[in-house]
């Protein structure tokens, strides 16, 4: 027996993502230089991170993965350590040749050629590069990761006002009936904050 078969003939359910917060420029530079400065902390503690929904969920507009072809998506914390831990989305820093770990990277599918940002916890800076090859083989995983840990709000709607020819408006808007609600995700702050205890 499906959810829908449960409902009222005006109400339907709703699944709605989470919006990224609002970040100004000045408060992304500051949240990407918290995470160059404490890359080593949260690596160290990434079962937490990864286990910790509030943790999880840390999203910023400054981490993506997408290409022109399939469009952006906006990678959550605990993505980022689930495709580091796999190896992906870590190259070697030109400075120092240590690892870097990407955390942002877009070009094109059908060339492989993609431009990225990346953190280097050895020189506490963020590297910008680019390779000639490999983009599909980091976008499919992201991708996959993503959808697998994507917290949407279930919500039952419930139709209201609507037109009729002969009476005009008719009917009274009615609230959306939260059925499942979401993760709020903790800012960068408090996670290090925790982290350090």
């Amino acid at each position: 027996m499906k959810e829908q078969d449960n409902l009222a003939e005006n109400q339907f359910i709703v699944h709605e993502e989470l919006p990224l917060p609002k970040e100004s420029q000045a408060e992304a530079r500051k949240n990407k230089q918290l995470i160059c400065d404490n890359l080593e902390l949260i690596l160290g503690n990434s079962d937490k991170v990864i286990n910790t929904p509030e943790f999880f969920h840390i999203s910023h507009e400054w981490s993506y993965i997408g290409s022109n072809w399939v469009g952006v998506r906006y990678i959550p914390l605990g993505v980022l350590l689930l495709l580091w831990q796999k190896g992906l989305c870590i190259d070697q820093c030109p400075n120092c040749s240590g690892e870097i770990y990407i955390f942002r990277a877009g070009g094109f599918v059908l060339s492989g050629w993609y431009r990225y940002e990346a953190i280097c916890p050895s020189c506490r800076e963020i590297v910008i590069g680019s390779r000639n090859t490999g983009l599909a083989l980091l976008i499919k995983p992201a991708f996959n990761l993503y959808r697998s840990n994507l917290q949407r709000k279930k919500l039952l709607r419930t139709r209201g006002p609507r037109f009729s020819w002969s009476k005009g408006v008719v009917g009274e808007k009615i609230p959306d009936k939260f059925l499942e609600d979401v993760v709020k995700p903790v800012n960068l702050e408090k996670l290090i904050y925790v982290l350090k205890k």
